[in-house]
C-alpha cells in the first residue's frame, strides 16, 4: 500500500503561494491514482481555504479523477464532486464538476438531472446535460421530456436534445421534429438523429412528425448522408420532384438536390418545371453544384423566363465559361429598364472572375442603382483579387477611371467598395485619386482609404499614415497601422516597433504588425518580438511566439521557455511557445526545455515532451520513456504516441498532426 505525507501535503494544499499549491495539487492526483485513501477532511479543507478562487478549487477537483475502480477513495471523490455540483458559489466550480461528475461509476445520473431542472446557471445546466450523454442507458424519458421543455435557454436545449434522440423513443420525434424548424438548434437535432436514428426509422414513422414543414422533415432525412438507406431517399427525392402535385413540396425536393451526386440532369429537368418556384429552386442548386452543359439550358430560358432573370444570370455566372462573359454583357446593356437584371448580370460577371468581364463592371459603375453600383464595386474588387494574372494595363485604366468618381458616391457603401477596388488595381494613378479623397472624408472612408493605400504600398501616402496617432478614432487608428504592416519597406522597421506597443491600437492591427516586424527579421526585430512575449494581450504573445520559430537566439529561447514554465500563461501562447523551441537546432534549447519536464502541470510538462521530441537525438527517447511513467495520463499517451509515429518516420515532429493535441 502506498503511503503519503498528509502534513506536507496539507500545508501545499493550504499554502497562499501558487507553486507551492501547484505541487500540492499534482501530489494529490498522484496519490489519488494510486488509490491511496485520502483524507476527507484534508479535501475538504483544501476547497474551503480556496473562498474566492475558483481556478484553485476547480484544480483540487480536477486532482481527483481518474480513480482506480477498485480504490477506496470512490466514495470521498464522488461525495466531493456532488457536494461541488450542488453548493459551490461559483457556476464555474459547479460545471466542472458536473463534468467529472460523469467519469464517476457511483454517483448515476440523479445528482447530474438535478443540476440540469434547477442550477440557476445555464452553463452549468449545459455542461449536465453533456455529462448524462455518456451514459449507455437512458434517463427517465418524461423527466428529460419536461426538463426541455421547461428549458428557456437554447444552449442547453441543444444539449438535452442528444439525451431525447439517445433514447430512441418514438415519441420523441415530434419534439425534434419542432426543434428542426429552430436554426440553433437544428445542428444538434441532425446530429442526434444521425447518431440514433436511421432514415429508414424516420421514413417509417413519418406520420409521427407532424410539427415539422415538409421541407424541415426532409432536409433533416438528406443530413443523414449514407446513414439507412440512401438509395431509398434518393428515389424518394426523386419521385418527388416528378410527381408530387404540390409545388412547394417539388421545389423543397429540388433545393435538397445539391447534397447528392450525379443531380445535374434532374436539376437541369426542374428547370422546365411549370411551377415558378421550382425553377427558382432548381436555379439556387445551379449556383453550388457542377452542372456540365447547363449554359445552353440557361441561355434559352433567359429568353422566355422575364421572372427569373437575376437569378438565370446569377447562375450563368457560376458555369465559368468564356463565352457567358459576352452574354453577360448583352444582357446588361440591353436591359436599361430591368434593374433586377442587370443586377444578375454583374453578380454573374462577379462570379466568372474572367479579366474579360471587368470592362462590364466599369461600366456597370455608372448605373442608376446604388445597388447596382455598390454590386459592381465589390464584383470589381472579388475579380481582381482572384484573377491568376493582371489584366492589361488599358483594362486597369478603364476600371480605376470608372471608381474613382464612385469615391463621391452619395450612396455610402458604394464608395466604400470602390475604395478598396481602387486598393487592388496596383495602379499610382489610383493611389494618388485615393490620397486626395482623404482632405474630404469621414473617418470611415478614411480607414477604408488607408487599408488600400497600404495594400498598393503607396510611398506617396507614408506621411498621413505615420501621422497618424493615439487620440484618433479606433477606426482610424486600427486601418493606419494596419495599412503600415502591409508595407515591406524595412526602413519602416523603428516605427513599426514604436507602434506595436501603443495599448490604443486594436488587438487586429498589432496582430498584423507583428507579423510585419517577423517578416523583416534581425536583432530588433528579434528584441521587439521578445518584449512582446510580456504583452497584457494574450493574442499578442501569441502571435510573438509563433512569430520567433527560427530566431535561434539565446534571449528568445530564455523568452520562450519562461512562457512555458509561467503557470499563469494562457494554452494558446504556451502552444505556440513550444512550438517555436522545437525547431531550434542550437545550443541551449534542450537546456531550457529539460526542466519542464518536472513542472508540476501536466500541460507543460506535455508541452515539454512534444518540444522534446522534435529535436532529434538522444535526449528525445530519454524524454519519451521518462514520460511513459508520468503521473498524467495524457502526457503517457502522448508519449506512446510519439513512440508509434518515430518508428515509422524518425524525422517526425509533433506540432502538425491532429492525433497529438495539446490539452
Amino acid at each position: 500500500m502506498h503511503t503519503y505525507d498528509e502534513n506536507a501535503l496539507r500545508a501545499q494544499l493550504l499554502s497562499t503561494h501558487s507553486k507551492a499549491f501547484a505541487e500540492g495539487v499534482a501530489s494529490l492526483s498522484a496519490v489519488i491514482r494510486q488509490g491511496v485513501p485520502v483524507s476527507a477532511r484534508l479535501v475538504a479543507d483544501a476547497l474551503a481555504v480556496r473562498t474566492g478562487d475558483a481556478a484553485g478549487r476547480m484544480d483540487i477537483l480536477g486532482a481527483l479523477r481518474h480513480v482506480p475502480s477498485d480504490a477506496a477513495v470512490l466514495d470521498l471523490v464522488d461525495a466531493t464532486w456532488r457536494q461541488a455540483l450542488a453548493e459551490d458559489d461559483d457556476p464555474r466550480v459547479r460545471a466542472r464538476a458536473a463534468e467529472y461528475l460523469a467519469e464517476s461509476p457511483r454517483s448515476g445520473r440523479l445528482p447530474l438531472l438535478n443540476a440540469l431542472g434547477g442550477d440557476p446557471d445555464p452553463d452549468v445546466r449545459l455542461s449536465a446535460a453533456r455529462a448524462l450523454s455518456v451514459f449507455s442507458t437512458p434517463a427517465q424519458l418524461e423527466h428529460l421530456m419536461m426538463l426541455y421543455r421547461e428549458e428557456s435557454d437554447q444552449r442547453v436545449r441543444s444539449g438535452i436534445i442528444p439525451l431525447l434522440a439517445q433514447t430512441r423513443d418514438e415519441t420523441v420525434l415530434p419534439i425534434l421534429a419542432k426543434a428542426i424548424e429552430d436554426e440553433t438548434l437544428r445542428p444538434a437535432v441532425l446530429e442526434a438523429l444521425q447518431e440514433h436514428f436511421s432514415f429508414d426509422d424516420l421514413l417509417a414513422n413519418e406520420d409521427e412528425i407532424g410539427g415539422a414543414s415538409f421541407g424541415q422533415r426532409l432536409q433533416g432525412f438528406i443530413g443523414f448522408g449514407p446513414v439507412g438507406s440512401a438509395r431509398r431517399l434518393v428515389d424518394r427525392v426523386r419521385s418527388i420532384m416528378s410527381a408530387d402535385p404540390e409545388p412547394r413540396h417539388r421545389a423543397l425536393a429540388t433545393a435538397c438536390m445539391h447534397y447528392f451526386d450525379a443531380a445535374a440532369p434532374d436539376v437541369l429537368r426542374a428547370l422546365n418545371d411549370v411551377a415558378l418556384e421550382v425553377r427558382r429552386a432548381a436555379l439556387e442548386v445551379l449556383t453550388t453544384i457542377d452542372c456540365p452543359g447547363a449554359s445552353p439550358v440557361l441561355k434559352a430560358m433567359y429568353a422566355r423566363d422575364r421572372g427569373l432573370r437575376r437569378e438565370i444570370l446569377a447562375a450563368l455566372g457560376q458555369q465559368r465559361e468564356a463565352s457567358v462573359v459576352s452574354f453577360l454583357g448583352e444582357a446588361y446593356r440591353s436591359s436599361p429598364d430591368d434593374d433586377e437584371a442587370r443586377l444578375g448580370a454583374i453578380e454573374g460577371l462577379a462570379d466568372l472572375g474572367m479579366a474579360e468581364g471587368l470592362p462590364i463592371l466599369a461600366l456597370a459603375m455608372g448605373d442608376a442603382s446604388g445597388w447596382n453600383r455598390n454590386s459592381a464595386a465589390a464584383g470589381i474588387w472579388k475579380v481582381l483579387t482572384f484573377l491568376d494574372l493582371p489584366p492589361d494595363v488599358d483594362v486597369i485604366s478603364t476600371v480605376v477611371e470608372a471608381l474613382v468618381p464612385a469615391l463621391r458616391d452619395a450612396h455610402p457603401h458604394v464608395a466604400h467598395h470602390a475604395a478598396r477596388a481602387l486598393g487592388v488595381t496596383a495602379s499610382e494613378v489610383a493611389a494618388r485619386h485615393l490620397i486626395e479623397a482623404l482632405a474630404r472624408t469621414g473617418d470611415e472612408l478614411a480607414g477604408e482609404i488607408f487599408l488600400s493605400l497600404g495594400e498598393l504600398q503607396s510611398r506617396a501616402a507614408l506621411p498621413q499614415l505615420l501621422s497618424v496617432r493615439p487620440g484618433v478614432s479606433f477606426r482610424l487608428l486600427e486601418s493606419a497601422l494596419t495599412a503600415l504592416s502591409r508595407y515591406e519597406d524595412p526602413g519602416l522597421l523603428p516605427a513599426l516597433i514604436e507602434r506595436v506597443s501603443w495599448p490604443a491600437a486594436g488587438l487586429g492591427a498589432r496582430e498584423h504588425l507583428v507579423d510585419r516586424i517577423m517578416l523583416m527579421g534581425g536583432p530588433e526585430a528579434r528584441n521587439c518580438l521578445v518584449r512582446c512575449l510580456d504583452d497584457t494581450d494574450e493574442f499578442v504573445r501569441e502571435r510573438a511566439a509563433s512569430a520567433l520559430e527560427g530566431y535561434e537566439h539565446p534571449d528568445v529561447i530564455r523568452a520562450l521557455a519562461a512562457r512555458l514554465q509561467d503557470a499563469a500563461e494562457t494554452e494558446d501562447v504556451q502552444i505556440a511557445a513550444a512550438r517555436s523551441l522545437s525547431s531550434m537546432r542550437v545550443t541551449g534549447t534542450l537546456e531550457a526545455l529539460k526542466p519542464l519536464l518536472d513542472s508540476p502541470l501536466p500541460r507543460v510538462r506535455r508541452g515539454a515532451l512534444l518540444a522534446i521530441a522534435s529535436i532529434p537525438g538522444p535526449a528525445r527517447l530519454r524524454a519519451i520513456d521518462r514520460a511513459l511513467d508520468d503521473e498524467d495520463e495524457s502526457v503517457r499517451e502522448t508519449a506512446i504516441e510519439i513512440g508509434e509515429m518515430l518508428a515509422e518516420d524518425e524525422d517526425a515532429t509533433f506540432f502538425h498532426w491532429g492525433s497529438v493535441r495539446y490539452e
